[in-house]
């Protein structure tokens, strides 16, 4: 058995303007290195879905992490505890 521990963010986005009509609410998952990672990019999230984010880290936050236009609704970090077992077969 193997087990892992890693830390991710989930956050979810209301997505516009992509051209493919594929507007709409959509959540996604990313790993980050540390838990310290995790909260600090969730938190950004939080503030730019609250609008209190500085409108140059908004942008950059949005256009790292929503595939087109579009704003974000909320995030959490969380940590993972990960166990991979091989069947028998």
């Amino acid at each position: 058995m193997n087990t892992s521990i890693f830390y991710e963010i989930e956050y979810t986005y209301y997505q516009y303007n992509s051209g493919a009509a594929d507007n709409g609410r959509y959540t996604k998952r990313i790993r980050t290195a540390t838990p310290e990672e995790a909260a600090e990019t969730a938190r950004k999230i939080n503030l730019s879905a609250a609008g209190q984010l500085s409108d140059e880290a908004d942008h950059e936050l949005r256009s790292r992490l929503i595939p087109w236009d579009g704003y974000f609704i909320n995030a959490v970090a969380c940590e993972v505890l990960e166990k991979r077992e091989q069947l028998s077969l």
